[in-house]
């Protein structure tokens, strides 16, 4: 977790709620107590290996608890060797670890069974312990006050200790994984700084320049834009930013009188979350530009907000320490959306692929898609159901333009927002005539049906018409008849006296037609060997087919065959 001290007298502040401008979210915050022991104290969590979320209770019974993302709670005790179970988080090894004030580094695993570490596998013996967080580098690490500086707990439960670099008076609190492959953390002591442990040489490089002192600095997660954030508790209050890559700080004040936030953790929306305990106490969400808002919906008047994480279920889950009544809170999230590919591609019609994820909430989706650069039209809503984790989601386009360049998008929406995924590109194919291949009659002779259509559906009648139209197209089939003829010009004419010197040919001689609508590929069908309501008296003819689509007609295609008696 990336959670630190917070000064008392900073606690003591009362302020207003932040505003900021309404994102288009409506979340629903919903708090669950029981089963949590008697005289709780809730303070961090974290998300588990196991699908559920573990917390810290410091409360007349110390323990570690797990709430499932339906709200069901068993608390673990732990009050034999803990005094107060303080910052939570999950581990490489598939376990959970916690800092406790004894001052121990603790390991407890899926089943409930804890392990404590002290001083005898390396831990300061003042150690004034504060954050945890699972390092880059398999290891978690912890944060240290007294050394001061920041521990590493290897799986087996060996721990070191390093405080090269940090700077003098420094009181780490707040640490997080990088991604730079480091470790981030915040310092509150005499300077207060943001500062990176280089895993390679296990020195500590602080960073102050563009950081409010006054505002301080008490706790960091990595965010989504690939930058750090943290906690300035202030007063003035403040969330800040800095670049892993410049060091460049940026940081985003709170409006005037604003309590101090007390946690903060990247959520699973492409946003930064943290908690304020008011008054009016909130939720808060900061967009990677600055953006801040606040929901207190559905929270108690008297709720004391004091850690959050994102939980399995991509929603955000808190820690509730209120005045009355101590509860774990679930808020929830806009659903995820991704645009992948787009596939089918044809001249008029498009496949588009994509994810929704809905948070475990009711989901559904459209696609938006427009020229590039223009305005987007967006297609019916397709429901999903209740979803949790990426679901696969895809829509075909038509009507489209040949020939023409779009971009596309999935949004998926559930009850708390929309989303909309990345833009994708793709063009239509260039429209061309269709052109049947492969043309089959089979069998070659067969009995022409008493009564029905051209084309049916019984299996024995007539006979099987199989071919490759290279486009979607509507194909016109003409049965015509052989008969003499004289070449005449370019042309098999019907014998005359003007062309009796003319070459014999054949000729074909109409008698009648039907249409079949094509698919772009392979196409078949039942031919009765009847036209225009007639069946075909005995004798051979042809069947002459032309496709035809908005580019045109296409090459004609043949194949004789003949009726029998």
């Amino acid at each position: 977790m990336a959670r630190g001290w917070i000064p008392v007298m900073l606690l003591l502040c009362a302020g207003l709620a932040a505003a900021g401008r309404a994102d288009a979210i409506a979340p629903t915050i919903t708090e669950f107590s029981s089963g949590l022991n008697p005289g709780s104290d809730p303070r961090s969590i974290t998300a588990g290996p196991d699908g559920a979320l573990w917390f810290t209770d410091g409360g007349t019974t110390h323990a570690i608890g797990r709430i499932t993302t339906g709200g069901s709670i068993h608390e673990f005790d732990v009050s034999a060797g803990a005094k107060g179970p303080f910052d939570i988080a999950a581990g490489a090894d598939g376990n959970l670890w916690f800092t406790d004030l004894s001052p121990a580094i603790w390991r407890i695993t899926p089943a409930g069974s804890p392990t404590s570490l002290g001083p005898a596998n390396g831990l300061n013996a003042h150690a004034a312990l504060q954050a945890i967080s699972a390092g880059p580098d398999g290891n978690v690490w912890f944060a240290d006050g007294d050394l001061p500086g920041l521990g590493q707990v290897t799986p087996s439960g060996s721990i070191t200790e390093f405080g090269s670099g940090f700077s003098a008076g420094a009181f780490p609190n707040g640490v997080t994984a990088g991604p730079d492959g480091n470790v981030w953390f915040t310092d509150g002591g005499s300077t207060r700084a943001i500062g990176e442990f280089n895993l390679s040489t296990h020195t500590a490089t602080e960073f102050s320049d563009g950081l409010d002192q006054t505002a301080g600095a008490t706790a960091i997660t990595h965010g989504p834009d690939g930058n750090l954030w943290f906690l300035g508790p202030g007063p003035p209050a403040m969330i800040g930013r800095i670049s892993p890559a410049t060091h460049a700080i940026v940081e985003f004040p709170l409006p005037a009188g604003a309590s101090p936030p007390s946690n903060i953790a990247e959520g699973t929306d492409g946003a930064v979350w943290f908690v304020d305990d008011g008054p009016p106490p909130a939720i808060g969400r900061i967009t990677t530009d600055g953006v801040v808002t606040e929901y207190s919906a559905g929270l108690p008047g008297d709720a004391v907000p004091d850690a959050i994480a994102p939980g399995p279920d991509g929603n955000m889950w808190f820690t509730d320490n209120g005045n009355t009544t101590k509860a774990i809170g679930r808020l929830t999230t806009a659903p995820a959306a991704q645009t992948l590919s787009a596939s089918a591609i044809g001249p008029t019609s498009a496949t588009i692929n994509g994810s929704a994820d809905g948070h475990a909430q009711p989901t559904s989706f459209h696609v938006e898609y427009g020229p590039p650069g223009g305005s987007l039209t967006p297609t019916a809503e397709q429901g999903i159901g209740t979803t949790s984790g990426a679901t696969p989601v895809s829509l075909t386009l038509s009507g489209l333009r040949p020939g023409t360049a779009y971009q596309a998008r999935v949004v998926a929406t559930n009850p708390t927002g929309a989303t909309a995924g990345a833009l994708i590109s793709f063009t239509t194919g260039a429209l061309v005539k269709g052109r049947l291949r492969a043309l089959r009659i089979s069998p070659s002779a067969f009995r022409a049906a008493s009564r029905g259509g051209s084309v049916t559906s019984a299996k024995k009648a007539g006979a099987v018409v199989s071919y490759t139209d290279t486009q979607a197209a509507t194909t016109t089939f003409t049965v015509q008849r052989p008969a003499a003829g004289r070449r005449q010009g370019h042309a098999c004419r019907k014998p005359s006296a003007r062309n009796r010197h003319g070459k014999r040919c054949t000729r074909y001689l109409r008698v009648g037609s039907f249409t079949h609508a094509d698919a772009a590929g392979g196409n078949r069908f039942r031919f009765t060997g009847r036209v225009r309501g007639h069946k075909l008296g005995p004798g051979r003819y042809r069947l002459r087919g032309i496709p035809d689509n908005a580019a045109g007609a296409g090459p004609a295609a043949a194949k004789a065959f003949r009726i029998k008696r």
